[in-house]
């Protein structure tokens, strides 16, 4: 019986040692890697310090002074535990070509940074947060994961017209554009519109959801151009300023309203769609800009 009770707790001991050394090995491996500077491709470790390929356990800065990209070629998906973009001068620009980009921790793009978006297929997902205080260029592909992408104070939203697909909730408290096309929200995935943000629709688009994706816009939100019409087929909520200073502004899908609606003469907003409450603080005018 006591050889059973001593295999039992040197079996225990063992375990645990194991553990521990797993642990340990893992917090070995993992490593703080410094893009060494100058436009190149990520995947080239020689352009890493030490040189080696960041991988799912590492933090990637790409911090180094001056102006350059680095590329994520196309068919090549990356994981890092988290990415920093931006250095003290310069330009440092992460562009995503045709692959995934998967952050498992927060991360953040400085004011120097941009992190650009190349083609259909780039994709930026994982359950970290990505804070912009730089650029995030979205000309096309998609956000997706349970992480959130918050564009900060100074940092700047632009997103083209290639079709985009929101997959994770996107806060805006800087300055956001978007230039029309298609713009798909998917299912429980909220865009804020933060106090302080503003975000001018610049062409006629189409922003398609459903009733668990909504805008809710508590800063300055406004159809600023187009040709025809932007039409919004998901909740939208306002409790700021929504302008429509061009064409016609369609909400399609019902929200609450207690901030202040202004329309340029020349401009029409349509709430035809859904169920849309008009709380009593809410105000319509006709404004000239």
């Amino acid at each position: 019986m006591q050889n059973i009770r001593r295999m039992s707790k040197a079996a225990r001991t063992w375990s645990a040692l194991v553990s521990v050394a797993m642990l340990f090995i893992a917090k070995a491996n993992a490593a703080d890697l410094v893009w060494a500077g100058g436009s190149g491709n990520w995947n080239a470790a020689v352009n890493w310090n030490p040189q080696q390929v960041p991988g799912a356990a590492d933090n990637a800065f790409i911090t180094t002074n001056g102006t350059y990209t680095v590329t994520i070629p196309q068919n090549t998906p990356i994981t890092v535990a988290s990415l920093t973009v931006g250095g003290a001068s310069g330009t440092q620009t992460l562009a995503i070509d045709k692959t995934t980009l998967t952050l498992n921790g927060a991360s953040l793009i400085n004011a120097n940074g941009h992190l650009d978006f190349l083609a259909a297929g780039s994709t930026l997902t994982g359950a970290g947060n990505l804070t912009v205080n730089g650029t995030l260029n979205w000309a096309n592909g998609a956000m997706s994961g349970t992480g959130t992408t918050t564009i900060g104070g100074g940092g700047v939203l632009a997103i083209g017209s290639g079709g985009e697909t929101l997959g994770r909730t996107l806060n805006n408290g800087g300055v956001g554009t978007w230039a029309g096309g298609n713009l798909t929200m998917s299912a429980g995935v909220a865009f804020n519109n933060l106090a302080g943000g503003t975000f001018d629709i610049t062409a006629d688009g189409r922003l398609s959801g459903g009733a668990t994706t909504p805008i809710n816009n508590s800063g300055l939100f406004r159809q600023t151009a187009g040709t025809a019409s932007t039409i919004v087929t998901v909740p939208f909520n306002n409790s700021g300023t929504l302008q429509v200073q061009a064409v016609t502004l369609s909400l399609s899908l019902g929200g609450t309203h207690t901030g202040t609606m202004a329309i340029s003469p020349s401009a029409t907003m349509s709430l035809a769609g859904g169920s849309h409450v008009l709380a009593s603080s809410a105000r319509l005018t006709r404004s000239s800009a």
